[in-house]
């Protein structure tokens, strides 16, 4: 119930498959690889405020991750990544019908970053990184529609981070 334990909540399971090429080895002036990957996952849990936790839905997603890395220096490597995300939310409505959304919520369908990594010295290390993260779907329980759930498109931004370290004892 709302509060108490829901003795039929059964938990997610989930199958997964990753296929992938590579070129060159992580420590190659240039690392290419691209991977495709699935994903199916049964039994979502899902939270009501009325019924508490149950089991919902059905996940399938799948896409591909391009990751590229290139050493242009002992001192400078530049990386950037891609993931592309497609995916399909089913839930039942009856025991032969179901409802199909084709999206994921809180997952967009694109992502990329780039980062700049400079070692000047034996002790110091700087990353600047950039991360987009493209527009998505959301549910918002609007209080003027008592709480009822509405689909909400979430817009894309992008993050900017600047690390920076120096080694007290360096290996």
């Amino acid at each position: 119930g709302q509060y108490g334990a829901n003795p039929e909540l059964r938990p997610q399971l989930s199958r997964s498959l990753e296929a992938g090429l590579r070129y060159g080895f992580s420590t190659d002036p240039i690392y290419l690889q691209l991977t495709w990957f699935q994903r199916d996952i049964s039994d979502l849990v899902a939270y009501d405020y009325v019924r508490g936790f149950f089991n919902q839905s059905r996940q399938e997603d799948q896409g591909l991750e391009l990751e590229l890395r290139m050493k242009l220096s002992d001192r400078l490597q530049l990386s950037a990544t891609y993931t592309f995300l497609d995916g399909k939310v089913r839930t039942p409505l009856t025991e032969t019908r179901d409802t199909t959304y084709n999206n994921l919520f809180r997952r967009p369908d694109n992502q990329f970053s780039f980062a700049l990594n400079f070692k000047p010295g034996k002790h110091w290390n700087f990353d600047l990184h950039w991360q987009h993260t493209g527009i998505r779907q959301d549910l918002f329980f609007n209080p003027a529609n008592f709480y009822i759930a509405e689909q909400v498109e979430l817009d894309a931004f992008g993050l900017l981070n600047f690390y920076g370290s120096w080694d007290v004892r360096p290996n």
